[in-house]
């Protein structure tokens, strides 16, 4: 099952996705992979954003949420900092 609310913009999309109590992860779709990678980076408020497509988690990435989803991460590198908020993201080949 999928929840779809339509939004107007990329701005809205970000303050309805971000307007939860949670922020495991996320995903971005767009022909412009620019603009999702800083839409990730820079406003997404999860600890992982997928880009066009979905990857189950991989132990040499960093995994974890933000807000309720959980605090500090496991796995990769970051595991050793386990209470630093990193944010993973992943863009899927076409």
């Amino acid at each position: 099952m999928a929840a779809l609310i339509k939004v107007k913009d990329a701005a809205e999309a970000m303050r309805v996705a971000n307007d939860s109590i949670y922020g495991l992860g996320g995903g971005i779709f767009s022909a412009d992979e620019d603009e999702a990678l800083r839409l990730a980076r820079d406003e997404f408020d999860t600890g992982m954003v997928n880009i066009n497509g979905y990857n189950l988690a991989q132990p040499n990435l960093p995994f974890g949420g933000v807000k309720q989803s959980g605090y500090g991460r496991e796995h990769g590198g970051f595991g050793m900092h386990e209470f630093v908020n990193v944010k993973s993201v992943m863009v899927s080949e076409s």
